[in-house]
């Protein structure tokens, strides 16, 4: 009962008892009870958290994802039957600021400004994240392609 005494690395609650949290070890584990007890998530197939990454809330729904060639798959976690549904795959954005904000989860302007190399060229500057490096238009904080 309780947390377990291993490496948390991404957790995602829809309302004050129900979540998600992904440790080192044991994995995907939920939680109905706010985090007093845990338990294993259960999936579609063995293979299934191999890849994860994490998990976040939209809007109601608690989702386990992992990023992979093709996209990024994703599957509904209901932490009451600590079950994984069916997994799916989502597109990821094909403009670059979006697909940056989308892998990154930064703004690329802020992260720019914040921590940024700024460039030899007036108005722009070189930001590392999520082994991404690209150059930022500080003018429109936008990602220049060419």
């Amino acid at each position: 009962a309780g947390w377990p005494a291993a490496e948390m690395l991404d957790l995602a609650f829809r309302n004050e008892r129900e979540g998600i949290v992904r440790f080192a070890a044991p994995g995907l584990v939920a939680t109905a009870d706010g985090g007093r007890t845990f338990v294993g998530v259960k999936g579609p197939d063995p293979g299934c958290f191999s890849q994860l990454e994490g998990g976040e809330r939209r809007r109601e729904e608690l989702v386990a994802f992992a990023s992979g060639v093709g996209g990024f798959r994703l599957g509904t976690v209901d932490p009451v039957a600590a079950a994984l549904g069916a997994i799916t795959v989502e597109q990821p954005p094909s403009e670059p600021n979006l697909l940056w904000i989308h892998t990154t989860g930064e703004d690329p302007l802020a992260l720019a400004v914040a921590s940024g190399l700024w460039s030899t060229e007036a108005g722009q500057a070189f930001v590392e994240a999520a082994g991404l490096l690209p150059r930022i238009d500080l003018r429109t904080g936008g990602i220049q392609t060419s």
